[in-house]
């Protein structure tokens, strides 16, 4: 291409470079070169950040409890605690109150098993002899007994193994009588009933005086039978059962009049069985209420209100089927019947 040049201006004054166009050749010194390439911005592309995988969503997420939550949750259990303390507190006094109430009814008394038949009364009753009659083997002979100041114990044999203890009727003796009497499951009184009407000698009133302790003793209670013996009835000048029980619920009533007024409140009144049938306040001592309906004791109606049935036998520790009708049967029924 050419270029017009101005004749004033020498061409060495300038250099016209010519910016060749981005297609054109341009020539250096000789050297063919070229242009440089002017770079075209180019948008650059933004490198996207590697897909993340996606965290299963839980069912039930976790969750962390504040410390709020924390005492909230804690505090059902520190109140299911302290109910649970109460209610064991609570039983423990209460199991210990129940204990007190239980020994106060149950003081002055010894929890036994009861198995024994005991034999008691007045010395020279007749006890010692039917006792050798009762434990001694059937085809053996009879036994002479006298008056005993020991205890004595044995078994009667029949359907089973019957323990009889014959306690000694003298009255210096009569203080060791209730330690016996707290093992008996069964009495047997024997009474004289050649000497029952006369007081002199050992008579109704000093049966009545035994009984009147023995029946409203606390070591009675418990006992399941009692049976009036009537002794010696193949004497000829012996009373009759029927004779020997009114005359001594005579000198029963006769000795709880004179002793009203010792006999004080009755604590309660149990049967046999432990029922309670009647309780006042008497201190720690329980005992029967002996009472007189209308101006007469009766041990029909002692009996009915403590549930201990009695009655009245005959017996003879001396049998003789010739001469008479009396033994000891009657007593080894009562001994052995359940």
């Amino acid at each position: 291409m050419d270029v017009e040049r101005d004749e004033d201006v020498p061409v060495e004054e300038y250099d016209t470079e010519q910016v060749p166009s981005p297609t054109e050749e341009t020539a250096v010194g000789g050297i063919d070169f070229m242009p440089e390439e002017v770079p075209v911005a180019v948008e650059e592309e933004v490198a996207q950040p590697p897909p993340v995988e996606a965290e299963p969503i839980p069912t039930e997420p976790e969750q962390i409890p504040s410390s709020e939550e924390e005492e909230l949750a804690e505090t059902p259990m520190r109140e299911g605690q302290e109910k649970v303390l109460i209610l064991f507190f609570s039983l423990v006094v209460g199991a210990f109150l129940l204990y007190k109430l239980m020994g106060r009814f149950t003081s002055g008394t010894t929890r036994r098993r009861r198995h024994t038949t005991l034999l008691v009364g007045l010395s020279g009753a007749g006890k010692t002899a039917l006792f050798a009659q009762l434990v001694r083997p059937k085809e053996g002979p009879l036994v002479k007994t006298n008056t005993s100041m020991t205890l004595n114990s044995g078994t009667l044999k029949g359907d089973g193994s019957h323990t009889i203890v014959d306690f000694p009727g003298h009255r210096r003796l009569q203080g060791n009588l209730w330690e016996a009497l707290a093992e008996a499951k069964k009495v047997v009184v024997v009474i004289d009933s050649i000497t029952i009407h006369d007081d002199h000698q050992e008579g109704a009133g000093a049966l009545a005086a035994l009984l009147f302790s023995l029946l409203q003793s606390p070591e009675f209670i418990g006992v399941q039978q009692v049976v009036f013996a009537c002794s010696k009835r193949d004497e000829l000048t012996s009373y009759t059962a029927k004779a020997v029980q009114k005359l001594l619920e005579a000198a029963m009533t006769r000795t709880i009049e004179s002793k009203q007024g010792d006999i004080g409140s009755v604590d309660r009144v149990v049967d046999g069985k432990g029922t309670v049938i009647q309780r006042k306040a008497t201190g720690n001592r329980r005992s029967l209420n002996l009472e007189c309906e209308n101006g007469k004791f009766s041990f029909q109606s002692f009996g009915d209100s403590c549930r201990v049935p009695i009655s009245f036998v005959e017996v003879s520790a001396n049998p003789n089927p010739g001469e008479h009708k009396f033994n000891t049967q009657p007593l080894v029924e009562f001994i052995t019947k359940e």
